[in-house]
This record gives C-alpha cells, structure tokens and sequence, in this order.
C-alpha cells in the first residue's frame, strides 16, 4: 500500500497548474464587494441543496429572470422585482448579475469554441485551508464542480451539461 505522500506526489504531477491563479485549487470570493468581478456568480438562493436537486433530478434548468434586449436604463427598475418573484439571489445587483452573465457566457463560448472543452460549473462547497508557507494565505478550493452551459434565448439559462451526470 502507498503511503499518503506518494499518492499526493502522483496527482500533483498529473495537474497541469500547481499555481495559485488556477481557479481549481485557489478559487476566490469576494467578502465585500468593492469591484464587481465577472468570472464568479455567488447564488444564494435557492439552497444549494435545492440547485443540486434541480440540476440532476430531471429538470436541468436555472432560469434567471434576466430578459435579453433590455435597455441599461430599465434593467435596475424591473430586474429587483424580477428577480425576487423568481426567488433568485446573488452577491451582485441585478444589474451586476446581467452583466456577469453575458461576460460568463461569451467567456465560456470562447473557451469551448478554442479548446473544445467546457470551462463552465456550478461549483458546490468549498475547502478553506493554508498553504503551508512563508505567506499563510487561506485558499478556497471547490469541493464538487457539475459541468454547465450558460444560454440566453427569453432568459438566461444554466443548462446541465452532456459531459455532466
């Protein structure tokens, strides 16, 4: 039997990027939002219980009450009421969130169409732990990623993905 080390030791060298800008080993939420960022969405409602049995049990759907063709003007005044009949809650504004959802879709179409792979996931829980170095910082890498696509035909869409469950 292989002692931990040696099984650690293999699946870092398998790894592609060991570094801290890899969002799979170091992915990083905002505590306060001072600068909206547009590669993370938090949703805080519904429950992630709720959203993992959305996405696996039949119904692979999260519609976001985000209607396209929306001029800047009218998003702020439709989209707080929109969003909370739909019960859905981010970190971000509803103005936040409508931006933040175009910049993770062209991102992810841009990604799929060069690499051919899906960069895009629901990420659920998340391991908090210090890198044992001189820095001390405190990482936050996701536990369980379920791979997604994000659309927009009425709404914005995050689809279950085919390479997912």
């Amino acid at each position: 039997m292989q002692n931990i080390n040696t099984k650690l030791e293999f699946w870092k060298n398998r790894l592609l990027d060991l570094g801290k800008r890899n969002r799979l080993i170091n992915c990083p939420l905002p505590k306060e939002i001072k600068r909206v960022q547009r590669h993370s969405l938090l949703i805080s409602s519904p429950t992630p219980e709720d959203i993992w049995s959305m996405m696996t049990d039949g119904d692979d759907t999260i519609s976001f009450p985000v209607p396209p063709n929306i001029s800047e003007g009218e998003i702020e005044a439709k989209m707080e009421s929109l969003f909370l009949m739909a019960g859905i809650q981010t970190n971000q504004s509803p103005n936040e969130t409508y931006k933040t959802l175009r910049s993770l879709m062209k991102k992810s179409t841009e990604f799929t169409e060069e690499k051919g792979l899906n960069a895009l996931h629901l990420a659920f829980g998340f391991l908090n732990w210090i890198e044992n170095d001189t820095e001390r910082q405190e990482i936050r890498s996701p536990l369980l990623l379920l791979p997604v696509k994000l659309t927009q035909e009425d709404l914005f869409q995050i689809v279950g993905s085919e390479d997912g469950f």
